[in-house]
């Protein structure tokens, strides 16, 4: 439902950016990207949020802190490595573009130049 921009799998509802299913609808009737989106996420709302002059707070020391507070030990939260190998590659969100694999080149022979086989195995002629 493009118009009331909903989408029965909640993603487009809740996060206010068109899914997948949304941007093939949109394809269908014409409509562009940009008008799906949430107001918040446009390039003007964004430039007013921060128009206005942000003036710091005074340096950390001034600040009074509880008794209570200042005299509690934090630790850091105790977590476990994950198992397994660490993933090298970004899993993509839902309407990235993969980029296309590189084409597997067959094996060149360092002394000719010619496919399919190596220097070690080459039997041209010097």
């Amino acid at each position: 439902m493009l118009a009331e921009r909903k989408c029965s799998c909640k993603y487009f509802d809740n996060i206010k950016i068109p899914c997948g299913h949304a941007m093939l609808a949109a394809d269908g009737v014409g409509v562009p990207y940009d008008t799906l989106c949430g107001h918040w996420y446009k390039t003007t709302v964004w430039r007013e949020t921060y128009a206005g002059v942000i003036n710091p707070h005074g340096a950390a020391r001034d600040v009074d802190i509880p008794e209570e507070v200042s005299s509690q030990v934090v630790y850091p939260p105790n977590t476990k490595r994950q198992p397994g190998r660490r993933r090298k590659t970004r899993i993509p969100s839902t309407g990235e573009i993969r980029a296309p694999k590189k084409k597997v080149t067959k094996n060149k022979c360092g002394r000719c130049r010619e496919e399919g086989h190596n220097r070690t195995h080459c039997c041209v002629p010097i």
